[in-house]
């Protein structure tokens, strides 16, 4: 299982850390950019300005309580062909943006 520590500062001077598992997303309200970038990076992918586009567009239809049936769904929400979006985020597509976007469940059902 892949862990970090995290640190701040206490009044002393301490270092105060949190440990915090990183083998599963951290969950759509603690979800950072930063945590986007490591997961993506623990699955051999730098994420790209297409890559970002597509993550917003997940964020957006979960937390707005919406679900798109499939990744062709998702890639009109985006404005991508769905081609694009399969070989940006290669393999289960769907299951791959979920966990980089933070998101406790896919943003759509049809994975290839």
């Amino acid at each position: 299982m892949l862990a970090r520590w995290h640190g701040a500062g206490n009044a002393r001077g301490m270092p105060r850390r949190a440990f915090v598992s990183t083998s599963r997303p951290p969950g759509p309200e603690a979800w950072t950019p930063g945590e986007a970038e490591a997961i993506a990076r623990q699955s051999g992918l730098s994420l790209t300005a297409s890559h970002w586009l597509v993550l917003c567009c997940a964020r957006e239809a979960c937390l707005s309580g919406l679900r798109v049936h499939d990744l062709d769904a998702l890639a009109t929400r985006a404005g991508l062909p769905a081609s694009e979006i399969r070989s940006l985020f290669p393999g289960d597509s769907c299951a791959l943006v979920s966990r980089i976007a933070g998101l406790d469940e896919p943003p759509c059902e049809g994975t290839k």
